[in-house]
């Protein structure tokens, strides 16, 4: 239907095929730079959060959390 309409068809992030997030269970699971420095000085050195509440967190809110494998 999408290409058979006026216009310049458009997907976004794989919204429209209803992909859902993966979820990790470990803190080696993430790839991204950021979530890594985050454990360091959230979970390590100075510890707000535990290793649990923060992969709770991340596995909701983290940019690896979109960057998985094609769900068929």
């Amino acid at each position: 239907m999408l290409l058979i309409l006026k216009g310049i068809p458009c997907l976004y992030y794989g919204e429209e095929i209803g992909m859902l997030n993966i979820k990790f269970n470990d803190r080696s699971e993430f790839r991204d730079v950021d979530i890594k420095n985050g454990f360091q000085g959230l979970v390590d050195d100075n510890p707000v959060y535990s290793e649990d509440e923060f992969i709770k967190y991340l596995n909701i809110n983290s940019r690896d959390a979109g960057r998985g494998l094609m769900q068929w």
